[in-house]
């Protein structure tokens, strides 16, 4: 799993008149912080291949920041960067700093907030934090039924999860 390297558009290898060339031989063209990355980037798709995810989410932590740095907030890259966080953080089951990210990065209410806060929402009720639960379900309710529109598979799911919650009490 690669996290994107565009900022460094020549191929990695390609045919030279001795035989194989690397493109990284010149990297006089990229600055440190893009030798930086593209090393981040190729440890942190190894780590998440590997489910490593306490390494990964260090790694994608310092890769968000050079991309945002870099590139800007809003960027292809960084906000792939984003996602591959948001991705380690949820296997490590710390959703909060998860959602905080994204209500840091997009507001209180968008789309991208839907699947977490489902899987958070599912996460407490197996834990058998109901009411917190329903809590996460009815914003990922409200907002993907505000954002994205009625007929969401997202919307369906966090019925799902409602109704769910409902028969456990």
């Amino acid at each position: 799993m690669t996290v994107g390297i565009a900022w460094h558009e020549k191929p990695f290898c390609s045919e030279g008149e001795n035989g194989r060339e690397t493109a990284m031989n010149d990297a006089t063209e990229l600055d440190s912080d893009d030798l930086e990355a593209w090393q981040l980037d190729v440890q942190l798709g190894a780590a998440m291949t590997e489910c490593k995810y306490e390494l990964a989410v260090p790694l994608a932590e310092r890769l968000l920041e050079i991309r945002d740095a870099k590139l800007g907030p809003m960027h292809e890259l960084s906000l792939t960067a984003l996602e591959v966080l948001v991705a380690g953080w949820m296997q490590l089951g710390q959703w909060e700093r998860a959602v905080a990210l994204l209500d840091r990065r997009f507001g209180l209410a968008h789309p991208r907030h839907v699947p977490i806060l489902i899987g958070w929402a599912a996460t407490l009720m197996i834990k058998g934090e109901l009411d917190e639960a329903e809590e996460r379900a009815l914003r990922a309710l409200s907002i993907a039924r505000d954002m994205i529109g009625p007929a969401d598979s997202l919307v369906a799911t966090s019925h799902s999860i409602l109704a769910d919650l409902g028969r456990r009490r």
